[in-house]
């Protein structure tokens, strides 16, 4: 019984190691999409929208959320120390 249990307890924390690398994964590559969306062209356009935006209804402290997402990935990339543009390369490939 005991060898059953160490047996189940080892899948599981595999398992659950698993589900951690892919949760991981997947939350650095939207980081990583939300990243390459904001340094394109189109991004860029969107960013200065938003921020003319703000300026006319005089809030020019407020942030979007695009921007905070934005942020969010800086931090997290800094943070883990991650190259976004070969997660994106590496996504592409599967």
């Amino acid at each position: 019984m005991r060898v059953v249990e160490d047996e189940w307890l080892k899948n599981r924390c595999k398992s659950e190691q698993e589900k951690g690398d892919y949760l991981f994964a997947r939350l650095a590559l939207g980081y990583a999409k939300v990243y390459a969306f904001r340094r394109s062209l189109l991004g860029r356009f969107v960013g200065h929208l938003e921020r003319a935006f703000r300026y006319m209804t005089l809030r020019p402290a407020a942030k979007s959320e695009l921007t905070r997402l934005y942020e969010a990935a800086l931090s997290f990339q800094k943070e883990h120390d991650l190259d976004f543009q070969q997660i994106l390369a590496d996504s592409r490939k599967h």
